[in-house]
C-alpha cells in the first residue's frame, strides 16, 4: 500500500508514463579489446605470485592487474589450445592442451615435459582431462576413457580410480563399478552417490569441500551434496556442469556448459529459482585471493564480479542514457536527470519516467526539492541559455529564462531564499520567487549560504560575501586559490571545500585541513561532495571514483578514508553526483547509476603480492635469474616490479631501497626504479606494495646483484700493487745500501792505500832524519850515543814492518811505538825537548784497538811544527790516555811549543817544509769512524801569548 501512495504522490508532481524493472550485478568485461588473445576462454586460475591466468583457444594470458601478457606456440607451448593451468610445489605452471601433451613454465621459460611420449603410447585415442603434480615429482593423468594413471620419472603405473578432481592440495578420487558411481574422499572414507549408468565420456567430475564439513559435486547434469557418509541433496540441470565454486562469503556459484551460471546466496540450494546470469554461454567460476569472482566464458571472454553488493542501472537495462548529470533523494525515492533531457526516478528498485507537460530540455542541469512540494528544475534549451522551472503538481507553475548559463545552486532552508550562481551573476530567490541580483561580472561554480555569509567558489578559489562586500579567502590557504567545485558544512561548523587540482579542504576558525593524494584521496580533482552528517561521513566523487571520508567530531585529524572504483563494483570512476537513502550510497557517472548499502560492503585489507618484473642493464633487457655478476661498466640498473592486487590495480603505490647504496625507503607510484652510475659493490634491492587501502605486503620482493670492479680495484691487483710496491722500495733501499756500502769500502780501500802511502812516506824520512843523527854522532866519535840510536831505531823499524799490513792496532803496540818513536826524536833533540805518557787508569791497552797510526802524527807534529822551532827553554809533550764511558778512548797530545799560528808564519818563510801529508790523511779517517772526533785547542797566557797546542782525540772504541 505504501508504495502506491509514494507513486502516486510523485505522480501529482510529474506524469509518470511507466515504470521499468532494471537492476543488476556490476560485472566487468575483458575481451580481445582489453589483451585476451581470445573470447573463447576455458579456465581461470592465480599462482602464488599473485598473478592470474586465463586458457583460451589462442594461448595463455597472463594477468597482473594492469597487462595481459600472451604465451602461445611461439613462446614455446606445446598447442594453443590450453585447457588448464595449474602450479606445482616447486612454483612451476603447467599447462594441459588438446595435443594431449603438458608443457610448463620456469623462469619465464616454456619447457616441454619429458614424458609426453609416455601419455601418446598409453592413450593414443583419449584426451587428457585433468592432472596434478605432488611434492615427490609424480605426475597424475586422468583420461576421458575413464582411466588414471601415475607417472614417476619414466615407470608410468595404471591407477585403480577411474577418474580424480584435484581442490587446492587435495585430490577427490572416483571410481565406476558397473553402474555405480563411488567417490573416495580424502578423509580415506567413501559413499556411493548415484547408480544410474552414464557414458564414460560424460564423466567429468568436479568436486570441492564446503566450509560446514559436506562436499559438493558436479558431473554431467547432477549436482550433489553429500557428507562422509549420506547424500543430502541432490540437483538437475538442464545443461552439463562445468564448475563449482563456494566463494569467501559462502556463496555457491555453479557454472554450467552453454547455460550460464546460477548463484545460491548464502550456500542455499534449497531455493528453487537461483539468480541466473549469462544464459546460453559456458561458464567456469573462480575466486582469487581478493575475494574477486572470474567467471570464464567460451563465448565473450571473462567477467569479472568484485562483489555482489553492488547493483547497477545502465542503458543496457533500458535506463535509457548513461549520462547522468544530477540526484536528487526525496525520501526513498531518487530523481534523476540526463544530459539528453530525460528525468526519471527510482523507486523500490523500479525506474520511472517523467514527462514533464510542454518542456523540451536540451540538458537537465539540476533537480531539487525546495519549498513544500515545490521542485526547481534547470535545463538547458536550443537557444543557449538556461532556464529554471518551478514544478507544483505537474505543472510548470512558473518559468525564469535567465539568458545565462547555471553553474551552481544553493536552498538556505532556514532562511528559505533560493541561490543560484551563473557565469555572470548571483541571484536570490525569496519564497514568492522574487529575484534579487547579489553580484554581477562574476562566475559562481558554487555556493553556499551560512549566518549572513555566502561562500563563492570559482576559478580563481574561494570568495566570501557578507554585508555586500566581496573578499577574496584564497589568501587565507594555498589549497583555496584553485578552481572550487563544491562547498558545504557540517553541524561541527566545519566548512568543506572541494577543488579541481587541489583535492579537499575542511577550516573551521581559520584552522585549515587538506585531504588530498597523498592522504589517500584517489584524485586531487574533485567533482561531487555529499555529507551525511548523522554518521559523520563526507563522501567525495572525483574523476578516479568514490571516497568515503569518516572523521571524528572532536578531531578532523582522525579520520578514515575508503576507496570505492570499478575494481570494487562502480560502473564507472568519472562521477558526477552522489546521493544517499538510509544507508544506500547512489553514485552517478558517466555510464550509469551505481548503489550499495555502505555498511554491508566491508573493506577488504588483502596485502598486495609484489613480482620483480624486469631488469635492464644499460638499457639492455636481461633474464632476471642470471643478473648476479655484472661488469663494472654495467653500473645503470633499471629494475621493473609489479604489485599485484586487483582491487587497488594502477592506485598502488610502492617503497624500495637499495642497500649498498643508500638504506633510505623512497616512495614511488612508477614501478620502475632506475639506478645511475652505481660503483662496483655487493647490492640488495628490495621493494613492497601498497593497496589503495594502505596495506603492505607482507614479504618484499628482492633482487641481488654485485658489480664487480674494474682489475685495477680487485683485492688481488691491489696485493700485487703493494707487493710490486713493497719490493721495489726493498731493492731500491737494498741497491742504495749497496752502493753506500760499496762506497764506504772503496773510501776504506782508498783510506787503507793512503795509510799505506802514508807509513811508505813516514818510513824514510824517519830512516833520513835518524840516519843523519847516528852520522852526526858518529863524526862526533860519540858511539854511545851512535849506537842506542841505531838500536832503538832498528826496533821502530821492527813495529812499523810488522804493522805495514794491519789496519788496527793493539792501545799497548801504539804506545809501545810512541815511546821508541819519542826517545828516538829526544836523543835526536837532545836536552831541547821532554815528554810524559799517562795512561791514567787505563789497564786493559792490550786488548783495545785502534786505528794505526792515528796518534803518532799528532805527536810528530808537535814535535817538528811545534817543540822544534822553539828557541828558549825546554820543549814539554804531555800525552795523555784515558778510558770514558766504556767505550771512548780519549787521547789528548799537549805541548809547550810556539803555537800554530807562528807554526805557520814560519813554514812559509822557510824553503824546507816538513812533509805534513798524514795530518789530512788522519782527520778524514776520523771523520769516517761513527761517533769520533778530534779538537784542536791553542794555548795562550793572559796576554793572549801562544804558550803552545792541545789536541783532543775522542774515538769510539766500540764501533771500530
Amino acid at each position: 500500500m505504501f508504495y502506491f501512495k509514494r507513486v502516486y504522490f510523485f505522480s501529482l508532481l510529474f506524469f509518470v508514463s511507466s515504470f521499468l524493472f532494471a537492476q543488476k550485478l556490476v560485472f566487468k568485461h575483458f575481451g580481445i579489446d582489453q589483451g585476451l588473445p581470445s573470447s573463447i576462454v576455458y579456465n581461470t586460475f592465480q599462482d602464488s605470485k599473485g598473478y592470474l591466468w586465463f586458457s583460451t583457444e589462442m594461448g595463455v594470458a597472463r594477468y597482473d592487474g594492469f597487462n595481459f601478457k600472451i604465451y602461445n606456440s611461439e613462446d614455446g607451448l606445446v598447442d594453443d589450445i590450453v585447457f588448464q593451468v595449474y602450479e606445482d610445489y616447486a612454483g612451476r605452471i603447467w599447462f594441459r592442451n588438446m595435443a594431449k601433451q603438458l608443457c610448463y613454465l620456469e623462469n619465464e621459460k616454456i619447457i616441454e615435459y619429458p614424458g609426453n611420449d609416455l601419455l601418446q603410447i598409453k592413450n593414443q585415442e583419449y584426451s587428457v582431462i585433468s592432472s596434478v603434480h605432488n611434492t615427490k615429482d609424480t605426475l597424475f593423468v586422468g583420461f576421458t576413457s575413464g582411466t588414471a594413471i601415475c607417472i614417476a620419472g619414466k615407470k608410468v603405473t595404471s591407477l585403480q580410480m577411474s577418474f580424480f578432481y584435484p581442490n587446492k592440495n587435495e585430490l577427490f578420487w572416483f571410481k565406476c563399478i558397473g553402474n555405480k558411481f563411488i567417490a573416495y574422499l580424502p578423509t580415506g572414507s567413501s559413499i556411493l552417490l548415484y547408480d544410474t549408468i552414464l557414458a564414460k565420456r560424460s564423466i567429468r567430475p568436479v568436486c570441492i569441500e564446503l566450509k560446514n564439513g559436506n562436499y559438493l559435486l558436479g558431473n554431467d547434469k547432477r549436482l550433489i551434496l553429500f557428507n562422509n557418509s549420506i547424500v543430502l541433496n541432490k540437483i538437475s540441470y538442464k545443461s552439463r556442469i562445468y564448475s563449482v565454486l563456494e566463494d569467501s562469503n559462502g556463496n555457491i556459484w555453479i557454472g554450467t556448459y552453454a547455460n550460464g551460471v546460477y548463484f545460491y546466496q548464502n550456500g542455499n540450494l534449497q531455493n528453487p529459482n537461483p539468480v541466473h546470469y549469462f544464459a546460453g554461454m559456458t561458464v567456469s567460476v573462480y575466486e582469487d585471493r581478493e575475494q574477486n569472482i572470474w567467471l570464464a566464458t567460451k563465448e565473450n571472454g571473462v567477467y569479472l564480479l568484485s562483489s555482489i553488493e553492488y547493483m547497477s542501472y545502465t542503458k543496457e537495462e533500458q535506463l535509457g542514457n548513461n549520462l547522468i548529470t544530477c540526484l536528487e533523494a526525496v525520501g526513498d525515492t531518487l530523481l534523476i536527470g540526463f544530459n539528453n533531457g530525460q528525468t526519471k526516478f527510482l523507486y523500490n528498485q523500479k525506474i520511472y519516467n517523467i514527462n514533464l507537460l510542454g518542456l523540451n530540455s536540451k540538458t537537465i542541469l539540476l533537480i531539487k526539492n525546495t519549498f513544500k512540494n515545490t521542485f526547481i528544475i534547470a535545463h538547458s534549451t536550443d537557444n543557449f541559455w538556461d532556464d529554471i522551472l518551478v514544478v507544483e503538481k505537474n505543472k510548470i507553475v512558473s518559468l525564469f529564462k535567465l539568458k545565462d548559463r547555471i553553474k551552481s545552486f544553493y536552498f538556505d532552508k532556514k532562511n528559505e531564499k533560493i541561490l543560484i550562481g551563473t557565469r555572470l551573476r548571483l541571484f536570490e530567490y525569496s519564497k514568492n520567487l522574487k529575484a534579487d541580483t547579489l553580484l554581477k561580472s562574476i562566475r559562481i561554480n558554487a555556493v553556499y549560504s551560512d549566518s549572513g555569509k555566502i561562500w563563492i567558489g570559482n576559478f580563481d578559489g574561494l570568495w566570501l560575501l557578507m554585508n555586500g562586500k566581496l573578499s577574496y579567502y584564497g589568501n587565507h590557504f594555498w589549497a583555496l586559490r584553485k578552481n572550487i567545485i563544491g562547498i558545504n558544512k557540517s553541524k561541527e561548523g566545519l566548512l568543506w571545500v572541494i577543488t579541481n587540482g587541489h583535492g579537499l579542504v575542511a577550516f573551521k576558525n581559520n584552522r585549515f585541513y587538506s585531504i588530498t593524494t597523498a592522504n589517500g584521496l584517489l584524485s586531487n580533482n574533485c567533482t561531487s561532495l555529499l555529507i551525511d552528517e548523522k554518521n559523520k561521513i563526507v563522501w567525495i566523487g572525483t574523476n578516479k571514483g568514490l571516497n568515503k571520508i569518516t572523521y571524528q567530531e572532536k578531531d578532523i585529524l582522525k579520520y578514515e578514508i575508503e576507496s570505492y572504483t570499478t575494481n570494487n563494483g562502480l560502473v564507472s570512476n568519472q562521477i558526477s553526483a552522489i546521493s544517499i537513502i538510509k544507508d544506500t550510497v547512489y553514485i552517478a557517472t558517466d555510464n550509469g547509476i551505481t548503489f550499495f548499502n555502505y555498511k554491508k560492503v566491508s573493506p577488504i585489507f588483502s596485502a598486495p603480492l609484489i613480482n620483480i618484473s624486469g631488469i635492464q642493464i644499460n638499457g639492455q633487457n636481461r633474464d632476471i635469474p642470471l643478473q648476479r655478476n655484472l661488469h663494472y661498466k654495467e653500473n645503470r640498473v633499471s629494475i621493473s616490479f609489479s604489485g599485484i592486487s586487483i582491487r587497488s590495480q594502477r592506485n598502488l603505490k610502492y617503497k624500495y631501497k637499495l642497500i649498498g647504496m643508500d638504506a633510505n625507503w623512497y616512495l614511488t607510484n612508477n614501478q620502475y626504479v632506475d639506478f645511475m652510475n652505481l660503483k662496483p659493490g655487493s647490492y640488495f634491492f628490495q621493494v613492497y606494495a601498497q593497496s589503495s587501502n594502505g596495506v603492505w605486503s607482507d614479504k618484499p620482493a628482492v633482487l641481488s646483484f654485485t658489480i664487480s670492479p674494474p682489475f685495477w680495484q680487485t683485492w688481488w691487483f691491489i696485493a700485487f700493487c703493494i707487493i710490486i710496491t713493497v719490493s721495489g722500495l726493498w731493492l731500491f733501499i737494498y741497491l742504495k745500501l749497496a752502493a753506500i756500502k760499496k762506497k764506504n769500502f772503496i773510501k776504506q780501500q782508498l783510506v787503507e792505500l793512503e795509510n799505506k802511502a802514508l807509513r811508505s812516506q813516514m818510513n824514510p824520512h824517519f830512516i833520513f832524519n835518524i840516519l843523519s843523527s847516528i852520522q852526526n854522532f858518529i863524526l862526533k866519535n860519540d858511539t854511545e850515543k851512535a849506537t842506542l840510536y841505531l838500536i832503538k831505531f832498528s826496533q821502530l823499524v821492527r813495529y812499523i814492518l810488522n804493522t805495514s799490513k794491519e789496519t788496527k792496532i793493539l792501545l799497548s803496540d801504539e804506545i809501545q811505538m810512541l815511546n821508541l818513536y819519542l826517545e828516538l826524536e829526544k836523543l835526536r833533540l837532545g836536552n831541547k825537548m821532554n815528554y810524559i805518557i799517562n795512561l791514567n787508569n787505563l789497564k786493559n791497552a792490550e786488548s783495545i784497538e785502534i786505528p794505526i797510526f792515528l796518534i803518532q802524527p799528532y805527536v810528530e807534529n808537535s814535535i817538528w811544527h811545534g817543540i822544534n822551532n822553539k828557541e828558549t827553554s825546554t820543549g814539554h809533550i804531555n800525552i795523555d790516555l784515558s778510558i770514558v764511558e766504556n767505550k771512548y778512548l780519549i787521547c789528548i797530545v799537549e805541548d809547550n811549543g810556539i803555537g800554530r799560528k807562528k807554526a805557520g808564519l814560519q813554514r812559509e818563510n822557510k824553503s824546507y817544509l816538513h812533509n805534513s801529508i798524514g795530518m789530512k790523511n788522519i782527520q778524514q779517517r776520523i771523520a769516517l769512524l761513527y761517533d769520533s772526533s778530534v779538537n784542536v785547542e791553542d794555548l795562550t797566557d793572559s796576554d793572549g801569548n801562544a804558550t803552545g797546542t792541545k789536541v783532543i782525540l775522542k774515538i769510539n772504541i766500540n764501533e771500530l
